[in-house]
């Protein structure tokens, strides 16, 4: 893994290279921007809303952790998911689709006592969702919209976007299993919280950033490639976000980087299957703002990687954060 290196945002940013290529926003953990920084967090909404036709971006995906003090019900983190409410509706105003993948902080009372959602789904109901483009459905537990899909065409492609539940329940994983064998016709991108590690390895019960406590019985990284991703020939993209850097004083710490992984592995049909992790709520001020955006160009069967700050007018230029791969 290389040092990280800035560029001025501007300098190192792609262009689409064909008219079918189309761009994937996702939102890294926000957790410590919506509760330190919301102005921020409006800055990074407000970027993808005005670029939403020049970088062609027909989905934003948050990779899960929206918040980080949740509350419950009857004593919610009302600052914080006003300020999430805030950003998103930013998305809602601009005609922008997007999704949301729950992470641990997003369960009431940060998943102490289970899978409770019912202060994400106060504010984040399934209504404000089944109006999107491409709204489709899902493994759905009363009115939470976590574990849902879209279906959507893009130049004359069918991709399937799934987001599933923060470490998922082995009924989570058979539904998913039935709608992609139903839907093999269709490209996958698959969004989780949890799921590669600081190595990009595909965690297991026992990584330094798995899946525990009160979400257990559920299925690890690796549990999710055995069971799910290994199983079909369309998921070209796994996207999850959760992990730290484990030592910030092992680097300057003034300019201290949580680890981006990533892994490639190719299917005995030659299938080749993107694993990326991405979190940057430790960068230096409480994240500063950075997105991913993933550019796929079908054409080509290629996706470029930028991480970019809209916040702080930076791009990260080193190969952990801006990349080419094959699909």
């Amino acid at each position: 893994m290389s040092e990280h290196r800035l560029n001025a945002l501007g300098a190192s940013m792609p262009t689409l290279p064909t008219a079918g290529a189309f761009t994937v926003a996702f939102i890294p953990d926000s957790q410590n921007l919506v509760k330190d920084d919301s102005v921020s967090f409006l800055t990074q909404m407000a970027w993808l809303v005005a670029n939403k036709a020049a970088h062609n971006i027909q989905m934003v995906v948050h990779v899960g952790d929206i918040v980080n003090d949740p509350g419950t019900i009857a004593s919610p983190g009302t600052a914080q998911w006003a300020a999430a409410d805030a950003g998103f509706a930013l998305l809602d105003a601009g005609a922008v689709p997007y999704m949301v993948a729950l992470g641990n902080h997003d369960y009431d009372d940060g998943g102490s006592g289970g899978r409770i959602t019912a202060v994400f789904d106060s504010y984040f109901p399934q209504s404000r969702f089944t109006g999107q483009a491409g709204w489709s459905g899902g493994f759905l537990d009363g009115v939470t919209a976590d574990n849902s899909y879209r279906v959507v065409t893009i130049s004359g492609v069918a991709y399937l976007f799934l987001q599933l539940e923060c470490g998922p329940r082995q009924a989570v994983v058979d539904w998913a299993n039935a709608l992609l064998t139903t839907h093999a016709d269709k490209l996958v991108i698959l969004t989780t919280h949890g799921y590669l590690g600081n190595e990009g390895e595909q965690m297991i019960v026992g990584s330094l950033w798995y899946v525990s406590g009160p979400f257990l019985p559920c299925l690890q990284g690796k549990d999710l490639w055995d069971q799910l991703v290994s199983q079909h020939d369309n998921i070209i993209w796994v996207q999850s976000g959760h992990i730290l850097y484990s030592d910030y004083t092992a680097s300057n710490p003034a300019l201290r980087f949580d680890l981006s992984p990533r892994r490639q592995d190719v299917l005995a049909s030659g299938h080749i299957v993107n694993q990326v992790g991405a979190n940057f709520q430790n960068t230096v001020g409480t994240g500063q703002g950075y997105l991913r955006l993933v550019q796929f160009d079908p054409a080509l069967r290629r996706a470029t990687v930028q991480t970019i700050s809209p916040v702080a007018g930076l791009a990260l230029a080193d190969d952990s954060n801006q990349f080419t791969v094959t699909y």
